[in-house]
């Protein structure tokens, strides 16, 4: 219900004053003063420090609070009098006060006191020569809430010009009553002009004023309800179930539950909620809201707890070896409940144990129970065990460590290590012991190995803090040719019972004695920077690691030509086919060889040798005062043997040694050999005329025909050259030689039958005859001789004939004979 009483009643048709909005429909509403009936203005004054208001009521019936939020107002800005005067309220400004518990009246004096709040003060309102209602306050947030009434009253430092009506008017809307208020004051005169200042002729005002505006409300959301749960905690255990209860002062609200993430659970108008089968993942803040006036209030929060206690703890001892004495756990919780299982199952009624006796493994889970009287979801798994006792762990021992140096920690081969100050007793640690080596000292550490929750017996652990050696290396030379050799050794306060770690470089050789403090002879062969080390261990600690290094000079290189094979009293040329082109000297020697000439240090040097065998030739090679020895071999071979040996033959046909000064027939044959046959030699016989196409065999015939000397050359497989000679004394004789008898057995001996006289006389015919006078063979050469066969059939063995005719000292020569064919 809305009641307003109007104040100043003038232009009520600006569009500042339009109705705005409902409140039942949305945001705000505008409360507009209008009503019918002449418009009557008077004014007044008043003595000095008179206050000037008018005053408006607003009743909020309505189910929801709401916020007056801006206050429109008449305002004169030049009002001009039937009197003649004028009257103008620009520059005034205006002062609003509330109050939720005065019904009428003002605040005096005007201060926040006595149920009064004072508000804003409005800026100067100028608006020129125009008079209406005008906007006083904006963005006010003055709240009324519902089923309330609110009294607000307006002052101003400056005349007021008001309109007056004989019944005050109300307006209504929505729920909302605005009713005007009323000004027992007496206005002042203050910025009227005019001919006449003569207070006399105001009018006094009236008992009732109507206040003349508008005034603008926003709907506000409803209260927050009321909230509980039961249980009255809100702590359930998981799978239980929580009710919700809401309640609203008001009626017709709608109530709606939220989960933790927000999300709509369920609506309804009793605000009886269930809440069921709650987990710790549903546990959280759940909120309730009303739905009232188209408006959602803000939340009421309720706090759901869901109690899922944690597994219990357990602590004692769970790991046993055999024969141990049985100790119950003891379990870190509230109300424990034992179980086979991990899930499921009935409580068992006792605390679980194991026998000792024997190795075993056994089981069990245990529960807690919170003082809510949830038990945890979750078990805690127990597993007793007896195990055998295990071997002690392995150690390298003793420890070698340096004096003043860093340590490592110890290290031991086992599980679960404990180590320990002591033999037996103590408090163990499974932090590997570091040694202080802050000084000479020795210790000793011990170590067990657990498992399957056995311990084991203690390893005893040895350490020696030693003194650490200090010193360098000392050389002989720093730089060195390749294959030199020099003297190493160590200087320094390592004591006689220290060992020596030498580290030679690649390519050295180890000239005397062994790898000691020193002098140490080596020989390094490699070229280029080589680096030297050495680290002396005293008693397991080792020095630091000395390094010398020594310059190496590349030894010059170079190659002989020559050839591998040579011949006694042959000369060859020898000559450094490459070398080191910074070569500066080269110093040879050819074995006992003769030189014939040579042209440059390096060669070519004409060389021979007179005596057979292997002959070593040598070069040293100088560049930068390193010396290198070249050496190549070459093997000296004897001349071959070029004896000849000569035969004749008998009237026999018998072989005989050819004697100086004997005559043979001209052209005869004579048997002629090298004394020594070689494969590979190559032998030629001169003159060529004596032996046809025979003369490269070391043994063949000669047909003599002069008393030419007969020469052999011989050549071996090595180029080697010899030379013999023999003359052969010729005579003048006409009869050929024939065996008496000859065996064509095809044995490879006597199995032809010609004439044993080699020579080059001319045959003529060459005719065997059987016994009965049948020839049987015929030719005109003898060479190639009868082979016992006619007509390719071998003939019978017997006697048979021979004719020949040749021409001997150009005459025609005629011989026959007899001889016998054997097989």
């Amino acid at each position: 219900m809305i009641r307003t009483l109007f104040s100043k009643q003038l232009l009520i048709a600006f569009a500042c004053l339009l109705f705005v909005g409902g409140i039942a429909n949305g945001q705000t509403t505008v409360l507009t003063t209008s009503y019918t009936g002449a418009v009557q203005h008077t004014y007044g004054t008043s003595a000095s420090g008179v206050s000037h208001f008018i005053s408006f009521d607003v009743q909020n019936d309505n189910l929801c609070p709401v916020k007056l939020t801006s206050v429109s107002m008449w305002h004169p800005g030049l009002l001009a009098f039937s009197s003649g005067l004028n009257l103008s309220c620009n520059d005034s400004t205006y002062t609003l006060y509330y109050s939720g518990t005065k019904t009428s009246g003002a605040p005096t004096p005007l201060t926040s006191a006595n149920g009064w709040t004072q508000g804003p003060t409005s800026a100067p309102v100028n608006t020129g020569t125009t008079n209406g209602v005008t906007p006083i306050f904006s963005n006010l947030n003055i709240v009324i809430p519902s089923q309330s009434k609110m009294r607000f009253v307006v002052y101003t430092n400056d005349t007021i010009v008001w309109a007056y009506n004989a019944t005050p008017l109300s307006f209504n809307a929505n729920n909302i009553i605005l009713t005007s208020g009323s000004a027992t004051e007496v206005w002042t005169g203050e910025g009227i002009s005019g001919p006449s200042q003569n207070t006399t002729n105001f009018t006094t005002p009236p008992t009732s004023l109507n206040f003349d505006g508008s005034i603008v409300l926003e709907q506000l959301p409803p209260n927050p309800p009321s909230v509980s749960t039961n249980p009255v905690s809100g702590t359930v255990c998981v799978g239980d179930s929580v009710i919700v209860n809401a309640t609203y002062t008001q009626p017709g609200a709608e109530f709606v539950l939220r989960n933790p993430s927000g999300n709509i659970l369920a609506t309804n108008t009793t605000g009886k909620f269930s809440v069921t089968n709650l987990t710790a993942a549903k546990a959280g803040n759940y909120t309730v809201t009303v739905r009232l006036c188209n408006k959602e209030s803000n939340p009421a929060i309720v706090r759901i707890n869901v109690n899922d206690p944690a597994p219990p703890g357990i602590d004692g001892k769970v790991a046993y070896c055999i024969n141990d004495p049985f100790i119950p756990v003891t379990v870190v919780g509230t109300n424990p409940k034992w179980y086979y299982t991990p899930t499921g199952g009935s409580p068992i009624p006792v605390t679980p144990t194991i026998n000792t006796a024997s190795p075993n493994v056994l089981f069990f889970y245990v529960s807690q129970t919170d003082q809510y009287g949830c038990e945890s979801a979750t078990r805690t798994e127990v597993k007793l065990s007896v195990a055998t006792k295990p071997e002690p762990p392995v150690v390298n021992t003793p420890q070698y460590f340096c004096e003043n140096e860093p340590a490592d920690q110890l290290r031991a081969v086992g599980d679960t290590l404990k180590w320990y100050y002591q033999q037996s007793g103590g408090i163990p640690t499974a932090i590997a012991p570091t040694p202080n080596t802050s000084k000479r000292d020795s210790f000793q550490y011990w170590v067990s190995q657990t498992i399957d929750g056995c311990e084991s017996e203690r390893t005893q652990m040895d350490v020696v803090v030693t003194f650490k050696p200090n010193g360098l290396i000392v050389v002989e030379k720093e730089i060195i040719c390749a294959n030199d050799s020099f003297e190493i050794s160590y200087y320094g306060s390592a004591f006689p019972t220290a060992a020596y770690n030498w580290q030679m470089p690649p390519g050295t050789n180890l000239l005397n004695g062994g790898l000691d403090q020193g002098p140490i002879k080596i020989q390094l062969t490699q070229a280029g920077k080589q680096i030297i080390k050495l680290q002396v261990g005293n008693t397991g600690c080792y020095s630091d690691l000395y390094i010398e290094d020594v310059v190496v000079k590349p030894l010059p290189t170079g190659t002989i030509n020559m050839k591998d094979d040579l011949c006694v009293g042959q000369a060859d040329l020898i000559f450094m086919e490459t070398f080191t082109k910074t070569t500066d000297t080269f110093m040879w020697d050819f074995d006992g060889g003769a030189t014939t000439h040579y042209t440059t240090d390096q060669g070519p040097f004409g060389v021979f040798w007179g005596q057979e065998g292997w002959k070593h030739v040598k070069v040293t090679l100088f560049d930068e005062g390193c010396a290198q020895l070249i050496v190549d071999s070459t093997l000296v071979h004897a001349k071959p043997d070029a004896t000849i040996i000569a035969e004749v033959f008998d009237p026999n046909n018998m072989p005989q040694v050819y004697t100086p000064g004997e005559e043979v027939c001209q052209s005869d044959s004579v048997k002629v050999s090298a004394r020594t046959v070689e494969v590979r030699s190559k032998y030629t016989w001169t003159p060529a005329r004596f032996f046809d196409a025979a003369g490269e065999l070391p043994v063949t015939y000669a047909v003599v025909d002069d008393a030419t000397p007969i020469q052999l050359h011989v050549v071996d497989e090595w180029g080697c050259e010899n030379t013999d000679s023999i003359t052969i004394k010729t005579k003048s004789c006409c009869e050929m030689w024939f065996p008496s008898a000859f065996s064509p057995n095809n044995d490879g001996t006597n199995d032809y039958f010609k004439p044993q006289t080699l020579g080059t006389r001319e045959v003529k015919t060459f005719k065997v005859i059987n016994r009965y006078g049948q020839v049987v063979y015929e030719s005109r050469g003898y060479r190639n001789g009868w082979d016992g066969t006619m007509n390719g059939k071998a003939l019978d063995i017997g006697t048979y004939h021979y004719l020949i005719s040749f021409i001997c000292d150009k005459e025609l020569v005629h011989q026959s004979g007899e001889f016998i064919l054997v097989r």
